[in-house]
Formats: C-alpha cells, structure tokens, sequence
C-alpha cells in the first residue's frame, strides 16, 4: 500500500520503496547509497607542548583533514607511521568518525591498543577509553550491536617518543582480527572541509 511503500520500519530515514529500488534491507539501519563514500573522515592537530589527555582535541581547530582508507593497524615504533609525514611523529592528534557495517548481529568484542591514549565510541557510547599517558597496552569491551551502520569516533593522541595504535575486534562466532577498513564508511556531507588527500596505506 501507498503508506507501506512510505514506511521506514528501521528508523534510518529511508523509506521501505527507496530500499526496495536500492536492494537494502528495510528492517537494518542503512546509510543512502548515494552518499555514502569509502573511509573515515580523519582530522589531525599538532602541538608544541606536552600532550597528556584524548580531550586536547578541544582545545584547538584541526590543523589537518583527510580521508583515512585503511586499517588502524599501527605497531608501536617512534617514526612517523607508514604514509604519514613527519609532524605525525611526536605531539599529535588524530580523531577519525564515520560509520562502521555490521552484517551479523550479536555480542562483538572489540580490542583497542596504543601508545599513548586512545578511545572508541560507537552509537553514541565511549565503549573503550584509555587515556592520559601510557605504554602500549590493550583494552577491551563487549557490546551488542544490530546489523546494519553504526556510528563511531576512534580518537588517539601521542605525546613523545613510542607511538603505537591498533583497533581488532572478535565477532559472534569469529576469530579476534583487525576490524577491516572495508567495514568503515563516510557520508559526503561529513567532510565538513575539503579533505587534502585520500590515505590508503597499509592494510591487512
């Protein structure tokens, strides 16, 4: 009926006839495929002085802005990371957001590591927060998530010397992995300002 065809059972402001025409699912939350483009929004700051907390961030503007394409999968090393320069070596700040695809609901695990601080939120909760200044370490938490995009923030800063950022998560029935950055999407308007560049470095 005209009303079913206007209806949008999932609640992501796409009608069940725009699903249809578009081979979504009306019953997950789904992104507009004509929006939608590939990785996270990345914005970057740099800092002069000592950086202690994930909440520098406010301080200040971004200084940087890019799309991140790849896996946050950074082993702990005190050169800048593989296809970044070298202001992102000591005294940085990176916060990516986007979305993230879930195809399997159930319980995901999901496991953060840096050096130093770091935090995870996703659907609007800071699911893992591990700030201040620190040695490489892992932290952990469970969650319940539906299938379809969820909403996520992946916020690191670094102060001096070891730098080190990994993001892995365990899903309902899997294996622990790194979360592959071809789960995570961007809609246009979320590139708030014109990115300089697309980064599409190491992934798994």
């Amino acid at each position: 009926s005209p009303l079913d065809a206007l209806a949008d059972p999932d609640g992501d402001g796409l009608d069940n006839l725009f699903e249809y025409a578009y081979g979504l699912d009306p019953h997950m939350f789904d992104l507009d495929p004509r929006r939608v483009r590939p990785g996270l929004v990345a914005r970057g700051w740099f800092f002069d002085s000592t950086v202690t907390s994930i909440t520098c961030m406010a301080s200040s503007p971004p200084r940087d802005c890019f799309i991140f394409d790849a896996d946050v999968n950074f082993p702990e090393t005190r050169e800048p990371w593989e296809g970044f320069d070298a202001r992102y070596a000591d005294g940085f700040a990176l916060s990516l957001g986007g979305w993230l695809r879930i195809d399997t609901p159930g319980t995901y695990s999901f496991h953060m590591a840096s050096d130093d601080g770091s935090a995870f939120t996703i659907d609007d909760q800071r699911l893992l927060n591990d700030s201040g200044k620190h040695v490489f370490r892992w932290r952990s938490a469970a969650i319940d998530l539906s299938a379809g995009w969820h909403p996520i923030t992946l916020d690191y800063f670094e102060n001096m010397y070891d730098a080190g950022w990994i993001l892995e998560w365990t899903p309902p029935g899997g294996t622990r992995a790194i979360v592959p950055h071809a789960r995570f999407a961007h809609l246009a308007e979320e590139e708030v300002f014109p990115p300089n560049m697309v980064w599409t470095g190491p992934t798994t």
